[in-house]
């Protein structure tokens, strides 16, 4: 099989919807996703909504775990994270760690669908989810980084996360309703950790 890209995705629901960024399956005739245990299938592309940067995904076989999207916003300074596949072909297929916190609660020129987040990203972390370090939620997905065509000048982890708010509403359209967590790990952060390890899954293009 032939490669075109990989991203990040995250599995929502226990019967196999998944979100990542629509830049990572645009255009794309075949999508594949491969969870941390092995676990392996092609997926449908449900939707994609190119103006937002996010698409919907559908494996047939339940997820090992899922994510909540939270319907509430990060602050400015607030710590986040991301866990991923940047690079796998050079970095390796382990899941990388990276965090940092929210630099500004807008995008470029004050955009209003995006976070600037200092969290460290690279090729192949596009479609992660931006985790909130306290609710362990997802708050945002990552979809890109300032690059110096844009910027005109090389910026130092200025990268973006598209917001929760505008994630939820796709899901509302499709009639998709995520899934909840028993609350007995509320105050345990490895818990936490843990489900958003097993609920990512490398995007395959």
């Amino acid at each position: 099989m032939f490669v075109q890209g990989v991203g990040t995705g995250f599995a929502i629901t226990k019967d196999g919807y998944i979100v990542t960024a629509s830049h990572v399956t645009k255009e794309c005739d075949y999508v594949r996703v491969v969870f941390k245990g092995g676990q392996s299938a092609e997926a449908k592309v449900v939707k994609e909504e190119h103006d937002l940067d996010v698409a919907i995904l559908k494996v047939d076989f339940p997820t090992p775990d899922f994510l909540h999207i939270s319907d509430k916003t990060s602050g400015l300074g607030d710590g986040v994270y991301t866990i991923g596949y940047p690079s796998p072909m050079i970095l390796g297929k382990n899941q990388k760690y990276t965090e940092g916190s929210v630099s500004a609660i807008s995008g470029i020129r004050d955009g209003s669908l995006h976070y600037q987040v200092s969290i460290p990203v690279q090729p192949g972390n596009s479609g992660g989810p931006m985790v909130c370090e306290e609710s362990g939620d997802v708050t945002g997905i990552i979809v890109g980084k300032l690059n110096e065509e844009i910027g005109g000048f090389d910026a130092q982890n200025v990268n973006y996360a598209l917001k929760s708010a505008f994630i939820r509403p796709v899901l509302e359209v499709l009639e998709i309703q995520m899934d909840s967590h028993n609350a007995g790990i509320k105050d345990d952060r490895n818990a936490k950790r843990k489900r958003v390890i097993d609920s990512l899954c490398m995007v395959v293009t």
